[in-house]
C-alpha cells in the first residue's frame, strides 16, 4: 500500500509543487517516516492529524519533525484565487462560511463522506488514493460557491 501511495503522490505532485498534507501522514514503524517522506515530491507542509502525534501509545511527532517539512501546523488559513480556505485534520462539522474562511478542507473521516456543503474531505480514501491539485479543489469550491453564496 505504501508503494502505491508514493507512486500516486508523485504522479500528481512535481518536485517544485507546494502541497499541504492534512494529517495522519504515517502509522506503524515510525523509523520509516523520514525515508518515505524523502521519496515524495513537492514542498511539503503538514497539518497534524491524530495519528501523527501518537499511534498505539508511541509518539511519532519527532519522526515527522525530522522529515523537515516546510511547516508543521495544527490548522491553517490560506487564500487561493480569492477563496479563503480553512485547513484542519478533523472536520469541524459546525463550520459555516465566515470572515476567516469560505471553505473547510479536512481529512480524518476516510470514506465517510466526500463533501458536506462547504466542508470538503480531501483524504485519499475518497480521492482515488492520490492528492488533489488546486485546480481540482477549486472546481469543488466553485460548486460550493454556487450553492452557498449569500452567507
Amino acid at each position: 500500500m505504501t508503494e502505491e501511495l508514493v507512486k500516486n503522490w508523485n504522479e500528481v505532485v512535481s518536485p517544485q509543487d507546494t502541497i499541504y498534507h492534512l494529517g495522519d501522514f504515517a502509522m506503524g514503524d515510525k523509523g520509516l517516516i523520514p525515508g518515505i517522506w524523502a521519496r515524495l515530491n513537492g514542498v511539503k507542509h503538514i497539518v497534524l492529524g491524530n495519528h501523527d502525534m501518537k499511534h498505539n501509545g508511541v509518539t511519532i511527532l519527532s519522526q515527522i519533525e525530522n522529515a523537515e517539512w516546510a511547516s508543521i501546523n495544527t490548522e491553517l488559513f490560506l487564500t487561493v484565487d480569492g477563496v479563503k480556505l480553512y485547513l484542519r485534520h478533523e472536520p469541524d462539522m459546525a463550520f459555516l462560511p465566515n470572515e476567516k474562511a469560505d471553505v473547510h478542507l479536512h481529512g480524518h473521516v476516510h470514506e465517510a463522506f466526500n463533501r458536506k456543503g462547504p466542508i470538503i474531505n480531501v483524504g485519499v480514501d475518497v480521492n482515488e488514493y492520490r492528492p488533489k491539485n488546486i485546480r481540482q479543489l477549486m472546481a469543488m469550491v466553485e460548486k460550493v460557491g454556487k450553492s452557498h453564496r449569500g452567507y
